[in-house]
């Protein structure tokens, strides 16, 4: 009985060490890819109308509204545009 009990403790030891690990690792992967870019905003007419600063691209379509793959909406510096519904 001893050593079932014992057997449960490191098994749950070993569970609880390997999810604070997994957890860790999954944080920072997704940490890594949210890179922040200085954006320059379009109108549809294609006129610049201001700028956005170290916003990564979820941001800049949250606060463009831009999703959709039509004009040109905002560019980032050295990355990516994202368009106009």
């Amino acid at each position: 009985m001893k050593h079932l009990k014992t057997t449960f403790l490191a098994l749950a030891l070993i569970a609880g060490v390997s999810g604070a690990f997994v957890t860790k690792t999954a944080n920072a992967a997704s940490t890594a890819k949210q890179v922040s870019y200085d954006w320059i905003r379009f109108d549809r007419a294609g006129h610049i109308i201001g700028t956005l600063t170290n916003k990564t691209v979820a941001q800049a379509q949250s606060i463009t509204g831009c999703t959709g793959t039509n004009e040109l909406c905002a560019s980032a510096v050295s990355g990516p545009v994202i368009r106009y519904n």
